[in-house]
């Protein structure tokens, strides 16, 4: 359920961050498939998969299908530091600090 709570407070921030549009609605997912906790991950992969669904069957976010673009951690924090950088970069993004002060925005 918290995760659930989580993808909806994300996804909502997403969107009052990006203008509305026919693209999908991309979201990356850091996740530990791999290594000491695989078996928290998949289940964890799979509520996200679910809240995706649901969402995309009511018909997406203001109209736009959410599309989650799974990255595996491995479990290993250099791993995940690594993902976040990696998600960063593809969005043009320098410094983690903004996106740290957006989240913390929306969720206040």
């Amino acid at each position: 359920m918290m995760i659930i709570r989580i993808l909806i407070l994300v996804l909502t921030c997403l969107v009052s961050l990006n203008p509305i549009s026919a693209e999908d609605l991309r979201i990356p997912v850091l996740v530990g498939q791999t290594g000491a906790s695989q078996t928290f991950g998949r289940n964890e992969s799979d509520g996200y998969k679910l809240a995706a669904e649901e969402w995309n069957a009511k018909g997406g976010v203001n109209g736009r299908r959410v599309v989650l673009e799974f990255e595996d951690t491995e479990t290993v924090a250099r791993k995940t530091m690594s993902a976040f950088q990696l998600q960063l970069a593809r969005e043009g993004r320098q410094n983690p600090s903004l996106l740290r002060k957006r989240i913390l925005s929306c969720s206040s």
